[in-house]
């Protein structure tokens, strides 16, 4: 979650979905009632249902949440009109051995009043998102993948003591594709790349900002070694993976970064340590969603995001899993909050962004390439 961007006071700024993802073990129906009573105070309610068989696998999981909530600089204001709808549609399609599809869609909404703000008095925000994919295996040591993702933001704020609105949006459009060859003993080489194609209106000036995007990645897969390790002579394998990935944006700089990890696999356990360079357009849903007034942004500079990860998954069964994982992440952003006084509005301005990380999952499998992760 990214919950605290900045930290200090901006802490007190609570981001929706923090503790919206739960539902853990939720194997095949549940639903969900949670009260909880805090700075941000919640009444909610999931329903959650799979069901797989031959041909697929499929997911409904619907959210709606209700919130009491106090603003940052603001004072709380009982059963404001803070709330949060999320449907998610979600199915796999196995058509034959070689060809599988994934199609997903979700529909977000959050309403809420923007508490005595000086100018906005209430705001609304939708965002749809498509996504299509399709595996195919031309052959045994082949892979293919190909798949579009759109989404439409929408936004409205709605002027204090008038009924008069502005409106805001963000489109876009992503095409990718990946195809892997696989050969020797475990070497694997993969081509990526993604196009990308946005365009969004702020509030303020009405006038719209296109973006044009996308990345090239190669890398291989080297197998370093293998051991038979105890009693049972099971196998321990390590891999090494090189690459590099370069972004490319319209009238931004290219980032051009190293892709390197080092994979350990062992009966029951897969661990990793990665490091990378990335660039990319930064993800606005999730800046979008926040609970402070915030507009689709307008971009100047791509996010040149440095990683370092290491990443443990147990495998408990043969469906489920245990992950856990540490980072160090470090790139700038363009979303900083500070508080405009005269205004009243929280205001945006550029900062760094650094953070060592920690999660921890369980992770559910319901057909292959296809499970619930509890986050």
């Amino acid at each position: 979650t990214w919950s605290t961007l900045g930290g200090g006071t901006n802490g007190e700024v609570r981001a929706l979905t923090v503790k919206e993802k739960q539902g853990t073990r939720q194997l095949e129906r549940k639903a969900l009632i949670r009260a909880e009573y805090g700075t941000q105070n919640a009444l909610g309610a999931q329903i959650f249902i799979t069901k797989k068989d031959e041909f697929g696998a499929y997911l409904i999981d619907y959210r709606r949440n209700k919130y009491d909530y106090e603003a940052f600089g603001k004072n709380t204001v009982t059963n404001s009109a803070l709330s949060h709808d999320a449907l998610k549609l979600l199915g796999q399609l196995n058509f034959s051995q070689s060809y599988k599809m994934l199609l997903r869609t979700e529909y977000l909404e959050t309403a809420r009043g923007l508490q005595t703000n000086t100018l906005f008095g209430e705001e609304n925000k939708k965002l749809g998102l498509f996504q299509w994919e399709n595996l195919v295996r031309p052959g045994d040591n082949q892979r293919l993948t190909a798949g579009l993702t759109g989404s439409l933001g929408k936004g409205t704020v709605t002027q204090t003591g008038a009924t008069s609105t502005r409106d805001a949006d963000f489109k876009s459009i992503k095409a990718q594709v990946e195809w892997q060859y696989i050969f020797g003993e475990r070497n694997a080489f993969t081509l990526a790349a993604n196009l990308w194609y946005g365009e969004n209106t702020d509030y303020t000036t009405a006038l719209p900002q296109y973006y044009r995007a996308g990345n090239a990645e190669a890398r291989n897969v080297f197998p370093l070694a293998r051991f038979l390790i105890g009693a049972d002579q099971q196998a321990l394998q390590i891999d090494l993976t090189v690459g590099a990935k370069v972004f490319f944006a319209q009238a931004m700089q290219p980032i051009i970064g190293p892709r390197v990890a080092l994979d350990f696999f062992y009966p029951g356990y897969q661990g990793t340590l990665e490091f990378e360079r990335t660039g990319q357009i930064p993800e606005f849903d999730r800046y979008f969603f926040s609970p402070v007034y915030q507009s689709p942004y307008r971009f100047f500079q791509a996010e040149d995001q440095w990683r370092l990860a290491a990443k443990n998954n147990f495998r408990i069964t043969k469906e489920t899993h245990v992950k856990a994982s540490a980072g160090l992440i470090n790139y700038p952003v363009y979303f900083d909050r500070r508080l405009n006084t005269a205004t009243g509005l929280i205001e945006l301005a550029p900062m760094n962004y650094r953070a060592v990380t920690a999660e921890a999952s369980l992770a559910q499998n319901f057909g292959d390439d296809f499970y619930h992760d509890t986050g």
